[in-house]
């Protein structure tokens, strides 16, 4: 088994090195659990191929025996997911099961993988970023199958790569990247663009002109709008509202429309966004740099956000609650709608018998209402569906991103417990930890993004002041001088200020102590260091060879690998390498660096791997790594986490004592 073949999609993987062990027992603490149907998993290779061992579930107190030398931990990871819930009746989250009240992986593909997501009452379209479409649900508008496609399946028959989808209520529309315009599903009321047919379960081809370039699609419940790079928006399918946004020059709406057709109209306006709900539509238009949304079409319960006491529009008209506010995106799937703003605001107005509008009651609103329970939030992502609304917020004081839920909750529409219909809204506890990204929404059913957690470094900050800049803490590589009577702290920048303030013999770390240990650093004299130095700088240091590019002799500055044990052959590094450890994915943590020769017969002191290691930046599993070797009983603890998680894997494993204990080196 192959834990890439696995059910793993994310892993997170640590090198383990410990040369002079024959084996390596490791115990678990007490609290230490792995997610349901996890485990982790160790190896003698990095893809987890060979000599494999696995272990799950409850890991409290457990131990496994594991070859010493070097091995590989590999850790399950949080991180890039799609997750549906709602009303899967028409299998269109992907699944088998009716109602999902709990949000459900979608395991064809990552989330970072996904260009968009859209969906209409009885299926959905997952569009990834190299151009494959992925489509699950019931009828002709999958464009796989007339009948029932129960999982994601990619649709095979178009001509090009997809560059653009849009979901109707039951009908799709994609554009491919060669500018071709394709429709299947219903096409009543000319809604696909297609005069000549009824609709097809089969991608067909809709008239539309290959000379433009489509940006974006909006598919109502019976009419569609497309607009193109170019800033100019088209529509066809029902007008009986005035949706289309279609008049003639007396302000008459034009009949319903079998063929997609510019709205002359808003030609003097670049359009930037478009949406399309239940017999209305909206527009966000750049107009000599003022940004203004419009809508037109049916006046009913305040979806145009335009007055109680209005008509239908048959053109688009302003809608006067957003002049002044820098709106980037409107959403809409049938009778209400919500906007976000560019510093992450966010609008909602018309019905709200569900309480999807999210201000607390079940009434309708006719203008724009900022929904005040996201103050002191920050919206990163919202979607609507028929009768209910997912956001996506930013936490201001934590730093980290919900999803909240409000609406009509029947079939599990909220991704909440409870099937009670809520007005304010709810957080969804599931996204918890899981940093969430963007949401998309279908008819009655949406999705939800999620990212592999992003971690703050902290392994290359050191909690020292540069003798040379003043900077603190150091972050990145640092210098410790060792000659004198004070110890002294150098940053990259600083030695590179004033290289001469680095002394012939200095400590070179890339990432700072474990916070566990209490260390000091040797100092010594000048009369000290020449009994170990020679006296005079050299160009070249003989008889020394890298161990990583294996360049020979090693020129200018000689770095040494501090954990060798005195009684084996030194490991030599130039400056190049030495700097670069890390991605050369050497273990060294810790170097001398010297600038005169050793004496012949002369060996600076190591400092065993047992009793300096680096501070860890991930919390977790918990575990003990007890080296065969190891006689004074010193426990290592590796600790490490699910999430967050990175995004790269870790080549490296990160150790730190687990007792605080004191640790001198000395060189005389």
């Amino acid at each position: 088994m192959c834990i890439r073949d696995s059910y793993y999609r994310s892993i997170h993987t640590y090198k383990v090195v410990l040369p002079h062990a024959s084996e390596a027992v490791i115990t678990f603490s007490e609290e230490s659990q792995t997610d349901l149907g996890d485990s982790i998993l160790f190896s003698s290779d990095a893809k987890g191929e060979l000599s494999l061992q696995k272990i799950g579930g409850n890991l409290s107190k457990k131990t496994i025996t594991f070859p010493a030398g070097t091995f590989y931990i590999h850790f399950p990871a949080q991180g890039s997911d799609i997750y549906g819930f709602g009303n899967n009746e028409n299998y269109q989250i992907g699944t088998s099961e009716t109602s999902l009240e709990s949000s459900n992986l979608v395991e064809e593909f990552p989330a970072s993988d996904v260009a968009f997501i859209d969906g209409g009452d009885t299926n959905s379209a997952i569009l990834l970023k190299n151009g494959d479409l992925y489509c699950a649900g019931t009828g002709a508008q999958t464009g796989i199958s007339n009948s029932s496609t129960r999982t994601f399946q990619k649709v095979t028959n178009l001509k090009d790569k997809v560059r653009v989808v849009g979901c109707g209520s039951n009908y799709t529309l994609v554009a491919l990247e060669n500018n071709e315009l394709y429709a299947y599903g219903s096409n009543a009321d000319g809604r696909c663009g297609i005069s000549w047919s009824s609709g097809s379960f089969t991608p067909t081809l809709a008239e539309f002109s290959k000379a433009k370039t489509i940006k974006q699609i909006a598919c109502g419940h019976n009419h569609s709008m497309i607009l193109t790079n170019d800033g100019f928006l088209y529509a066809t399918g029902s007008n009986e509202h005035g949706q289309l946004g279609l008049v003639d020059d007396a302000g008459n709406k034009f009949s319903n429309m079998t063929t997609f057709r510019q709205i002359t109209d808003l030609n003097k306006k670049v359009v930037k966004f478009c949406a399309a709900g239940q017999n209305f539509s909206m527009v966000i238009v750049k107009e000599k740099n003022r940004i203004s949304v419009l809508s037109c079409g049916d006046k009913n319960q305040g979806r145009l956000g335009q007055g109680e006491n209005i008509s239908d529009r048959y053109k688009f008209t302003e809608i006067e609650g957003f002049i002044g506010v820098d709106v980037k995106a409107v959403y809409a799937k049938k009778k209400h709608a919500i906007a976000v703003t560019k510093g992450g605001k966010i609008y909602s107005w018309g019905c709200g018998e569900f309480g999807q509008l999210g201000h607390g009651s079940f009434k309708n609103e006719f203008v724009p209402k900022e929904i005040e329970f996201f103050n002191d939030m920050r919206v990163i992502s919202a979607s609507v569906a028929t009768t209910h609304s997912v956001v996506i917020v930013k936490n201001k004081q934590e730093d980290t991103t919900q999803v909240y839920s409000f609406g009509d909750n029947t079939s599990g529409k909220l991704g909440l417990k409870s099937r009670e219909k809520v007005s304010t809204p709810q957080l969804i506890e599931f996204y918890e930890g899981k940093n969430p990204s963007k949401t998309f929404s279908g008819g009655q059913h949406s999705f939800v993004l999620t990212e592999n957690m992003k971690v703050t470094r902290i392994r290359d900050i050191h909690n020292h002041t540069c003798e040379v800049t003043g900077q603190s803490p150091i972050e990145g590589q640092m210098y410790v001088g060792l000659v004198g009577s004070k110890t002294i702290y150098i940053s990259q920048e600083g030695a590179q200020k004033n290289p001469a303030i680095i002394p012939d013999l200095a400590a070179f770390v890339k990432e700072a102590i474990s916070p566990n240990k209490e260390f000091h650093w040797p100092l010594i004299d000048s009369q000290t260091l020449d009994e170990f130095l020679q006296k005079e700088k050299a160009q070249e240091f003989t008889g020394t060879v890298c161990k990583l590019c294996s360049v020979q002799p090693i020129k200018n500055i000689l770095f040494i690998n501090m954990h060798v044990p005195e009684d084996e052959p030194a490991e030599y590094c130039c400056e190049e390498c030495a700097t670069r450890f890390n991605e050369l994915e050497v273990s060294p943590t810790l170097f001398y660096r010297i600038q005169r020769p050793l004496k012949p017969g002369k060996r600076l002191p190591s400092i065993p791997r047992t009793q300096f290691y680096v501070q860890s930046d991930t919390f977790g599993y918990n575990m003990q790594i007890i080296p065969k070797y190891n006689e004074k009983g010193h426990d290592l603890s590796l600790i490490h986490i699910s999430e967050p998680t990175r995004q790269a894997e870790i080549s490296y494993a990160v150790f730190c004592l687990k007792k605080k204990k004191k640790y001198h080196v000395s060189l005389s």
